[in-house]
């Protein structure tokens, strides 16, 4: 039982981690200090109660946690992090009240089946359940079946969860699939879908192989259609910046220091001051070899990037390789065992230890230094101007909104913040803004207020979206006009002379079949099966352009079978794609319901 404990502890950690916040939800969502009236500090709105900036916070900072334990790292998405805690909250609160008031529980009989039944994912991945890594249903079974088992405090608590959320909420989606029993005339039509058959030749024509006048798009005839459709263009508060990024890149110095670690790491492990897997554990930059101590197992030639392969194959087995880089960093190779065939090394058996080359505090003051001295001269003055005699770029960004990320420089924390506080003001400079790749200095260049969005700011999509009418439209005329010059020879022998089309077929496909330059397209599909054998289809407006379909064969099913052999699975299959529809459609309902208010907009973006 010890060494079961032991084994389970990280996996008990993250259930407790999950559990934890699932009881910040209920509990400190909705604190003291979540009172009508205290405008700014309250997050959002769920039927009556306020939910309160610190608690999210809390909140938000346990997801991080969570992403951190399962080996995440920070990127462009955490900007939506915010916004997705707070949709979980409001689908936690949603749910739980349905379960509520549905009076749906569980029983220990109940527990004890769904652990049978349902193995967690987070059990799944323990060690004590796994053999030859993978995992081990016997052994799982012979624990959930074992009474002493449940003695110990984590399956307690594991008990306790299943008994009081998992289960009950198990039961709330079975009742909402129970709503969800197909027609038999829906699964007719899929089983249809599935075994009607059709050989088609096609002709594509990609609307860009269609030029568009300039004079199409003169400002003048941009104006006219922007001034003919205003109500397209509402918009809320939106801002532009000039912005200049500093990117964290590295340097030769940096370079040589990243070499001179894995020189000093080869050094112990050869002077016999410590191994290479304990090395690789605590120091290696592959996470997914670190764990197994740089293991990489057999590997033949091909497996490996170039520079990888060339250094593993020409190690000779017992020894480790001198620092060497490849496209992800720096590594050194240790050579366990090589099969050799015809006096050739064709496999090898290696570990190995990498170090991503990354900025060294050193390049990251340097770049710092010189960010905060451009940002403070341009305090005042115009960042274009003082970015000359630094020898920058400085860039825009299209409008964007609050809660948007701006082109061009995507998420950057509490850059919404800046922008749109009421205090900002045209031509004032942030402090120094950071991600993981880059710093930033900006300026806010304007601001749009809510209502209509400026000509000049929608021009830019007013212009593309009628350039792709007007190539859309010219690809079907030029299609329209080829038809019937076709005749009787082929489609591929046809477009050999128009380097404007592409001609291909299709043999043997279903109504939903992908298909190479048609993708899963249901008109230009649908149109094959519609038409009279050897007869050209009129033009067809495809996701991915226009089309010509000339049907070589097709069979079609006039009815199911009675007792189908498909029948259950396509049942089955339907209910599965409608379920998060229904789901939706609940959700929403009850979201309308309790006339839910978010504010983390103006927190987080």
């Amino acid at each position: 039982m010890l060494t079961w404990m032991r084994k389970w502890t990280p996996i008990i950690m993250l259930i407790a981690l999950v559990g934890f916040m699932l009881t910040i939800f209920l509990e400190w969502g909705m604190g003291l200090d979540n009172i009508p009236g205290k405008k700014g500090q309250t997050v959002g709105k769920i039927g009556g109660d306020y939910v309160g900036i610190r608690e999210f916070s809390q909140i938000l900072e346990r997801r991080k946690q969570i992403i951190r334990s399962q080996g995440g790292q920070q990127s462009q998405d955490d900007a939506a992090l915010p916004m997705q805690v707070w949709d979980d909250y409001v689908s936690e609160v949603i749910t739980n009240k349905a379960v509520s008031d549905l009076k749906l529980e569980a029983t220990d009989e109940e527990v004890y089946m769904y652990l049978i039944t349902y193995p967690l994912p987070e059990i799944a991945r323990s060690e004590y359940f796994q053999t030859n890594g993978q995992f081990d249903m016997n052994k799982y079974l012979d624990f959930v079946k074992t009474p002493s088992s449940y003695d110990s405090p984590q399956m307690q608590y594991i008990e306790q969860m299943l008994k009081t959320d998992r289960i009950p909420k198990h039961k709330l989606s079975e009742l909402l699939a129970s709503v969800n029993e197909p027609s038999y005339s829906q699964i007719e039509y899929e089983y249809k879908a599935q075994n009607e058959r059709v050989s088609f030749e096609y002709i594509y024509m990609h609307p860009f192989a269609i030029s568009v006048s300039q004079e199409d798009l003169s400002d003048e005839k941009l104006l006219a259609h922007y001034n003919a459709n205003k109500a397209n263009f509402k918009t809320d508060e939106k801002a532009v910046l000039h912005f200049v990024r500093f990117p964290k890149a590295t340097t030769l110095r940096d370079e040589e220091m990243t070499a001179a670690a894995l020189t000093e790491i080869r050094d112990n492990i050869l002077s016999e001051n410590t191994t290479f897997a304990e090395e690789a554990t605590v120091e290696s930059d592959d996470f997914g070899s670190a764990k197994s101590g740089g293991e990489l197992g057999w590997f033949g030639k091909g497996r490996m990037v170039k520079e990888f392969e060339e250094v593993a194959f020409s190690t000779p087995a017992g020894e480790i390789s001198d620092p060497f880089k490849s496209n992800y960093g720096y590594h050194i190779v240790a050579v366990d065992s090589v099969k050799i065939e015809d006096g050739e090394v064709v496999e090898v058996k290696a570990k190995h230890i990498l170090k991503h080359i990354v900025p060294s505090a050193e390049t990251l003051d340097s770049i710092e230094s010189l960010a905060e001295n451009i940002r403070e001269s341009a305090e005042g003055n115009s960042l274009f101007d003082i970015a000359k005699t630094f020898s920058v770029l400085v860039d825009s960004t299209a409008p964007f909104g609050r809660g948007e990320n701006p082109q061009k420089i995507g998420y950057v924390a509490d850059l919404g913040n800046f922008v749109f506080d009421s205090e900002t003001k045209v031509g004032d400079v942030g402090k120094l803004f950071e991600t993981e790749d880059a710093l930033f200095v900006v300026q806010l260049k304007e601001k749009i207020a809510k209502g209509t969005l400026p000509f000049e700011h929608a021009k830019t999509k007013i212009k593309d979206k009628i350039s792709d009418s007007l190539r859309v439209r010219g690809a079907k005329d030029y299609l329209n006009e080829i038809k019937d010059k076709i005749g009787d020879i082929s489609f591929e022998e046809f477009v050999e002379t128009d380097d404007k089309l592409t001609a291909g077929i299709a043999e043997d496909v279903t109504r939903k079949q992908y298909i190479p330059n048609i993708g899963v397209n249901g008109e230009v599909v649908a149109a094959a099966f519609a038409a009279p054998q050897s007869a050209i289809s009129n033009p067809i407006i495809g996701d991915n352009g226009a089309y010509l379909v000339r049907t070589n064969s097709k069979q079609l099913v006039r009815e199911m079978p009675d007792g189908a052999p498909e029948f259950s699975s396509i049942r089955d299959q339907i209910k599965r794609e409608s379920m998060d529809n229904i789901y939706t459609d609940w959700f929403n309902s009850n979201k309308k319901r309790l006339k839910i208010t978010e504010n983390v907009r103006e927190f987080y973006y």
